[in-house]
């Protein structure tokens, strides 16, 4: 899936996270993501981009502090790349996941390569229904802006869940859409 622009955006009425991806052949995966979630997932997001930001054998020191400033850097220098202008296409013709919102209760996060993740976001529903599941794997310019958009939209839930400071940007447009053998592990 080759993925084009993201969106998220806080659903106050509902008190969840509406994460949708769209892709230039005209696909969206529209995900729901509760507070709970995001709790247990976007810290681990935000781990695994600073140790897919830093280099291979790059001294690192026992604090971290290091390896936290150069991601950060990474990341920033990714997002000024990054573009915020372009609206997000709402013209999809298909949803690979349902045009229902799969509703995100299991997220399985497996590092492909130095700089490659496959995430796969599941909706377990009651027993006697069937499981929807949606798998995307992105680079890490990609999975950077998917944190950064997600901290953005984090910050206006009031969730009380850190998501530290925002990288600044070269362009102060909106933060809505956006162009552009490891152990899987589980968060539920």
């Amino acid at each position: 899936m080759d993925l084009h622009q993201f969106q998220a955006t806080y659903q106050l009425e509902q008190d969840r996270i509406l994460l949708r991806m769209n892709t230039r052949t005209h696909e969206e995966v529209r995900l729901w993501f509760t507070r709970r979630m995001l709790t247990n997932f976007y810290p681990h997001l935000v781990r695994t981009v600073r140790n897919m930001g830093n280099i291979e054998g790059e001294q690192v020191s026992h604090d971290g502090g290091q390896s936290r400033d150069l991601a950060a850097f990474r990341q920033q220098e990714t997002l000024a790349k990054a573009d915020f202008k372009t609206p997000f296409n709402d013209v999809s013709v298909q949803y690979p996941a349902g045009v229902e919102p799969l509703l995100v209760t299991q997220i399985q996060v497996t590092q492909l390569g130095p700089k490659t993740l496959r995430i796969a976001f599941e909706e377990k529903a009651a027993a006697d229904a069937a499981m929807r599941k949606f798998e995307v794997s992105l680079d890490l310019n990609l999975i950077q802006a998917l944190q950064h958009l997600l901290a953005v939209v984090l910050k206006q839930s009031e969730w009380s869940i850190d998501v530290g400071p925002a990288p600044k940007l070269a362009d102060s447009t909106p933060a809505d859409a956006l162009e552009m053998a490891v152990r899987p592990v589980y968060l539920n």
